[in-house]
């Protein structure tokens, strides 16, 4: 009956993580930045998940306990058949939403805005890397990071003053290559 029990856990657990990430994709689509929609989501979501579990764990102590109610002598008796079967079930099922609602409120939300962070920061170094690589192609010496868009300069204009800060250079447009030989 263990095997049950975690089977079951499983479901529970899983349901209330895809919950909550998607509740907190929704808040970023609305505009929320990364930080505002977890702490957002974990606060609307910690209702629901806490009573989810708390209601499954009092509904589970009287097979742990063995108390049960005979409705056919209705009295009250402290050692069934039934609740020795299932006790290895409920304990499993007890323990497991302690520690997985632990995981869903807390880990969860950590684990999501870290790995989105991360996505953030390679998708730079990707679109960098590729910058860098494109201005070696077309034969340029040195990206300049001052400029909007990253203008590709040469050197000798590396090598002048910037310009005064209220004029904005503009990107820009190389030809198109073809392979026909025609721009």
């Amino acid at each position: 009956m263990t095997g049950v029990g975690i089977i079951s856990l499983a479901g529970v657990v899983v349901n209330n993580a895809i919950v909550l990430i998607d509740y907190t994709n929704r808040l970023k689509d609305r505009g929320m930045t990364l930080t505002e929609a977890v702490i957002a989501a974990g606060a609307t979501r910690l209702r629901p998940v806490m009573l989810t579990a708390v209601t499954t764990i009092l509904g589970l102590l009287p097979m742990v306990t063995g108390i049960s109610y005979d409705f056919h002598v209705m009295a009250v008796s402290l050692t069934s058949e039934s609740s020795q079967w299932w006790r290895s079930m409920a304990i499993v099922v007890i323990f497991g939403l302690l520690v997985a609602t632990v995981l869903t409120l807390v880990v969860v939300p950590v684990l999501y805005a870290l790995i989105d962070e991360v996505k953030i920061a390679s998708g730079r170094s990707y679109a960098r890397a590729r910058l860098f690589s494109w201005a070696r192609d077309i034969g340029r010496d040195r990206l300049d990071f001052r400029y909007p868009k990253h203008h590709i300069i040469s050197r000798a204009q590396a090598m002048a003053t910037p310009p005064p800060p209220h004029k904005v250079a503009r990107p820009r447009v190389l030809p198109r290559f073809s392979w026909h030989g025609s721009t």
